[in-house]
């Protein structure tokens, strides 16, 4: 059975996904936030900064995310 954490991206920063996020803070060896895509410049910074996501998995738009590579395990 693999225990590594499933690796998510947050797509739509509202409360709600920040708030089934906040589960990788609490449990981090079952989850784990790599990824963001939201419109908004400060809620999508300030998403990868409380998470340590690098800009090069921080995107605009849903779209946008759907063309890179896959490095999540769930949306």
């Amino acid at each position: 059975m693999d225990k590594r954490p499933l690796k998510t991206i947050i797509v739509g920063g509202g409360h709600r996904s920040l708030t089934y996020a906040e589960l990788a803070n609490i449990e981090s060896d079952k989850m784990e936030i790599v990824g963001v895509a939201d419109p908004d410049k400060n809620r999508r910074e300030s998403i990868a900064k409380l998470f340590n996501i690098p800009s090069s998995n921080c995107f605009v738009s849903a779209e946008e995310l759907a063309k890179a590579p896959k490095f999540a395990d769930a949306v």
